[in-house]
């Protein structure tokens, strides 16, 4: 048995996580980062492995199982029984939630519009991205404060850490703009093109850069800029 803590960094289960998608980590890894620790005779890792074999790798027999019969699989004690039932107990009611409201993106019109009833008629300045899965619909949005929408964009590790954050396929980036003619300049065209080709490494795409004002907007989709 060798410990979690001697293998390499980047293959740790909990590293793992951070650094990718938690659907990118198997069935044990996840198990073991709700076990946390092993023992003397296995590691967090090969527990989870008992526990799977146990079920003979029947998933829905492992989220129904209670708390003791978790406890007779060698090395289970209540701590971790206790965690892995809690977890399962969480996804079950999370499965069975009446579906939250979502909002679903057809157009460039469509994203503007949704924008517009999220802020109502917000100051220049204001940056943000709306979040959404393979459909087009809307599952999260997150706005940036900027002091000079004219030359920023959204923060791209935090724009890009919020996407991973709720699973999102694809990001809709937006500026709201003063009052006037909207058309982007050539340092904001290639910050737009630095968030597309970063986005894509991490296989989230950028659908959208939308300009807004009070009057009109500007969209880089629909002018082929991206």
């Amino acid at each position: 048995m060798t410990s979690l803590k001697h293998w390499p960094k980047g293959s740790r289960p909990q590293e793992r996580l951070f650094q990718h998608r938690p659907a990118s980590l198997s069935v044990p890894e996840l198990l073991s980062i709700l076990i946390r620790t092993g023992n003397a005779q296995a590691n967090a890792v090969e527990l989870a492995m008992r526990i799977l074999d146990h079920f003979h790798h029947k998933m829905d027999k492992l989220f129904n199982a209670s708390v003791i019969e978790l406890m007779k699989i060698k090395g289970i004690g209540k701590a971790k029984a206790a965690a892995i039932a809690a977890a399962f107990e969480l996804g079950r009611r999370v499965r069975n939630a009446p579906p939250p409201e979502r909002y679903f993106i057809r157009d460039s019109r469509a994203s503007v519009d949704f924008i517009r009833s999220l802020l109502g008629h917000p100051e220049p300045g204001l940056s943000g991205a709306l979040y959404l899965v393979q459909a087009g619909w809307v599952i999260d949005a997150g706005t940036f404060i900027l002091k000079n929408p004219m030359s920023q964009t959204p923060d791209l590790k935090q724009l890009l850490q919020k996407a991973l954050e709720v699973m999102a396929v694809s990001i809709i980036t937006f500026e709201i703009y003063p009052s006037g003619t909207l058309w982007p300049t050539r340092e904001c065209q290639n910050r737009i093109t630095t968030i597309r080709q970063t986005a894509a490494k991490i296989d989230i795409k950028l659908l959208d850069h939308l300009l807004l004002n009070n009057e009109s907007y500007f969209s880089f989709a629909d002018t082929g800029l991206i």
